[in-house]
């Protein structure tokens, strides 16, 4: 349960972190955290105006799982499973559902 505990607390903070950063090529675009009432849920929306187009998406979806990391999730450039293993989830606590299933444990940065 205590590594649970630490996994959210490392999920939330980096999720809170990517809200607060302003995009400057993106200024009519938000962001939006949604934990589920347990707390094991994560789901990031993106949302708003950019060049004349309504966005409106998941960037992230992180679970907490059998006390693993489930991303289930990931449209961004810059993968939310590298940056959790550099805030201290081990990559083999990591599982990335939207890869093919050979790859999904394995080491991150080759995924």
């Amino acid at each position: 349960m205590e590594k649970v505990e630490k996994y959210r607390r490392i999920i939330k903070t980096e999720l809170d972190r990517q809200i607060e950063h302003k995009s400057s090529i993106q200024p009519g675009i938000q962001k939006k955290l949604i934990i589920s009432p347990d707390g094991l849920d994560f789901i990031f929306l993106v949302f708003g105006w950019h060049n004349k187009s309504y966005q409106h998406f998941i960037a992230y979806r992180v679970e907490l799982k059998d006390g693993k990391v489930w991303v289930h999730e990931d449209r961004t450039d810059s993968p939310i499973a590298d940056r959790l293993t550099e805030l201290g989830i081990p990559a083999s606590d990591i599982i990335c559902t939207y890869l093919e299933p050979k790859y999904q444990e394995q080491e991150l940065a080759m995924a």
